[in-house]
């Protein structure tokens, strides 16, 4: 069903996206999100639980791919596992491009991206 939203700084549906992370000794770690929001013409908000092991490799290089998955990158995207269980390096093929960041190269649309804030919130 299509709905009009009206004029709002706002992308719905989000697009899904893996996160490439490279975390101690340059280990390069997938994962996935489905909450990315615009905030503005050169930032980006992504919502990522504190729990999970890409965080730490974010804290500490400030710096992450951002790839959209599209029809094509479906498959490869639902990997399933963890990084902290399973190495999940070869999970994608992918190039290092500068400055510690990991791209995917199945993902038809790739951003490199610096974390410019931090921002924490408590689910109640």
């Amino acid at each position: 069903m299509k709905q009009d939203i009206g004029q709002k700084l706002a992308l719905y549906p989000t697009p899904a996206t893996v996160v490439g992370t490279v975390g101690e000794e340059g280990k390069v770690n997938w994962l996935l999100v489905a909450h990315v929001g615009i905030v503005s013409h050169s930032k980006l908000l992504l919502s990522i639980h504190s729990s999970h092991h890409s965080v730490k490799a974010i804290d500490e290089a400030k710096r992450l791919s951002i790839n959209i998955i599209d029809e094509a990158f479906v498959s490869a995207a639902d990997y399933r596992g963890t990084g902290v269980k399973v190495n999940l390096e070869m999970a994608f093929e992918w190039y290092m491009k500068a400055a510690n960041r990991a791209m995917s190269m199945e993902a038809s649309t790739s951003a490199s991206a610096t974390i410019m804030a931090k921002a924490w919130s408590r689910m109640r």
